[in-house]
């Protein structure tokens, strides 16, 4: 009797080890799989984060003479917390007026707005009747900045404006 109690005595801790050991690789696994979800997105999230990171930005088109680029730019840097300096305005100033006739110039400045981080894109000609043709893309509240803007300076035209959103 004794022989028999201790052979399952033993045979009860064998199988007791065997059994915790595979409820821990048990539990390993499924606390790893858990692991590697984390930061995971759903296809649904994925695509929703897709649009608004490449959502279209707002854009206008400015025609005007080189007189009242100062007023266009610093109507900007009053929607612009940082990003277009005073010396990069000057610089971009001069960068349109030192246009040639019929040549496309552009530039981008990344920019912190009230609305956060975005890029602001200008690109201009200079037509026949020596106007610049500025088109800027950028942060909504720049563009409808520029867009009342308009009564403000004389023989400007503006063409287009993103609806408000």
């Amino acid at each position: 009797m004794p022989d028999q109690l201790t052979g399952l005595i033993i045979s009860a801790v064998i199988g007791a080890w065997l059994l915790a050991i595979t409820g821990v690789l048990i539990l390993r696994r499924h606390y790893n799989r858990r692991i590697e979800r984390i930061g995971e997105a759903s296809s649904e999230e994925i695509l929703g984060e897709l649009k608004t990171a490449y959502k279209q930005a707002p854009k206008i088109r400015i025609q005007t003479q080189t007189e009242y680029l100062p007023y266009i730019i610093e109507r900007i840097r009053e929607n612009v917390e940082s990003g277009l300096g005073e010396d990069q305005a000057q610089l971009l100033l001069e960068r349109i007026e030192s246009h040639r006739l019929g040549e496309e110039h552009q530039a981008i400045f990344p920019i912190e707005s009230s609305k956060g981080s975005s890029d602001l894109r200008l690109n201009w000609t200079c037509d026949e009747k020596q106007r610049i043709d500025l088109h800027i893309q950028g942060d909504p509240t720049i563009i409808f900045a520029l867009y009342d803007l308009k009564k403000k300076i004389p023989k400007a035209t503006i063409i287009g404006q993103a609806g408000r959103s």
